[in-house]
């Protein structure tokens, strides 16, 4: 299948916090993985490493075949290098379109359109909507913004929103291109540790209503609200990082890996 144009994904900064604990940037690895199957390529640049122009990392991704910038927000300090990178794009690239997902998104999708430099927001789930709006983008036939789940976008002056798909989204492990970190996944790590980590899912949602947490605004819309991954499956993907790229440490990211304590004995026991 020929190249369909490229997608350029930014991981901004993260503050303080983001110092101490730089895991890699899962949010785009898995944005990108309907994309990629798709035939599109995609370019990543994790702010958090760049020592010196995170500008000039931006610029030198930037080519005549990308289609759109897509930016990972965290609600929080993310939000300002999140903005000063869109901006940036458009002051130099009117024309490139910038798309905001992740937990911002999902939460503020609307309000994000207010400034200009954001063309559109994802909510929910991303790897669908963000390969449909790049094939849009890339004027392929029968693909219209109004069909893309979790799409928010304006439509002259009135901002319009599609709810997301009410259904986790199901990834093959072998799927998620790593390769696009491969060569900084001795930069990823927390505090002084030396350990290769790799975080992983065991599980997706969370059945709770924790008034603390955003998980059950999260997770409203969903028809049921945790799925648990075949212990097997969690297993074989712990043995393909280790394999594949050195990896020596997991980190399980579930919103709660112990709500089912004999799913958790099983991925044991099966390890």
């Amino acid at each position: 299948m020929g190249m369909r144009g490229r997608l350029l994904l930014v991981y901004p900064r993260m503050g303080p916090s983001g110092v101490l604990v730089q895991h890699m940037p899962l949010s785009l690895l898995y944005a990108a993985v309907d994309s990629i199957k798709n035939g599109f390529s995609v370019d990543v640049v994790d702010v958090r490493l760049v020592t010196d122009s995170w500008e000039q990392a931006v610029a030198s991704k930037i080519t005549p075949e990308t289609l759109l910038v897509g930016v990972s927000v965290m609600t929080g300090t993310p939000i300002r290098n999140a903005l000063e990178v869109s901006r940036w794009v458009k002051a130099n690239h009117p024309s490139l379109p910038v798309v905001w997902g992740g937990p911002h998104a999902s939460f503020n999708a609307e309000e994000i359109l207010i400034e200009p430099a954001v063309d559109f927001a994802v909510s929910g789930y991303g790897s669908k909507p963000l390969q449909q709006l790049a094939a849009f983008l890339a004027g392929e036939p029968g693909v219209a913004v109004a069909n893309i789940e979790g799409l928010t976008w304006r439509e002259g002056e009135k901002v319009r929103t599609n709810p997301p798909e009410a259904a986790f989204e199901t990834v093959n492990f072998r799927d998620i291109p790593y390769d696009l970190v491969a060569e900084d996944l001795s930069r990823y790590g927390q505090l002084d540790s030396d350990q290769r980590i790799f975080s992983m899912y065991c599980l997706m949602g969370c059945p709770y209503n924790c008034a603390f947490c955003s998980s059950p605004a999260l997770y409203r819309h969903m028809k049921t609200k945790m799925a648990l991954l075949p212990p097997a499956e969690v297993v074989d993907h712990i043995q393909y990082v280790h394999e594949k790229y050195g990896a020596t440490y997991i980190y399980f990211i579930d919103d709660d890996s112990f709500v089912k304590l004999d799913h958790v004995e099983a991925i044991i026991d099966e390890i």
